[in-house]
């Protein structure tokens, strides 16, 4: 499973602005209907209604909000950066600031399920985290890289590429 092939930059969003994990779900479901050619209105429904199941914040600032969604013939992944922490009623009670976002369909439950695992257990590691998170604290640049649990290409701290993105 190659991460970075399934959340790919151009689904990369950073400072996102939303006042509630709801209002949270119907950007997503937005970006991920236009990232992946979906029904518009398949993609909110079925994220609210995992929601509604149980909170997909994970804990340490992280939610990874997924669904099943009709016509999906592949999984498809999206990185949100909210602007502003919210409350996604995480177990550790910590706002959440960074989504993993899965789509997938009916047919790619199994691979689905190994991403959801991958992402879930490297996050629950503090080490997946940039060292400005592990702090408690923000900062204006994040590289993409090292918010991919299990990235190889993870640059330390103060080493800027092109491939970092900006927050301001």
């Amino acid at each position: 499973m190659n991460l970075p092939n399934i959340i790919r930059p151009e689904h990369t969003f950073i400072g996102v602005s939303a006042p509630t994990k709801w209002r949270a779900l119907q950007i997503i479901a937005d970006k991920a209907a236009k990232a992946f050619s979906v029904d518009g209105q398949t993609i909110p429904k079925a994220l609210e209604a995992r929601e509604r199941l149980g909170s997909t914040g994970i804990g340490n600032g992280i939610a990874i909000p997924h669904a099943a969604i009709d016509g999906m013939t592949s999984l498809g992944g999206l990185l949100i950066r909210f602007a502003q922490p919210l409350d996604f009623e995480a177990i550790d009670d910590i706002p959440t600031d960074i989504a993993f976002v899965l789509i997938f369909g009916a047919n790619n439950r199994g691979e689905y399920l190994n991403v959801l695992s991958a992402i879930a257990g490297g996050c629950n590691r503090t080490a997946c985290l940039p060292p400005c998170a592990r702090q408690g604290r923000r900062t204006n640049s994040i590289p993409i890289s090292s918010l991919i649990p299990g990235n190889k290409k993870a640059r330390p701290e103060g080493r800027a590429r092109s491939s970092e993105i900006k927050l301001t």
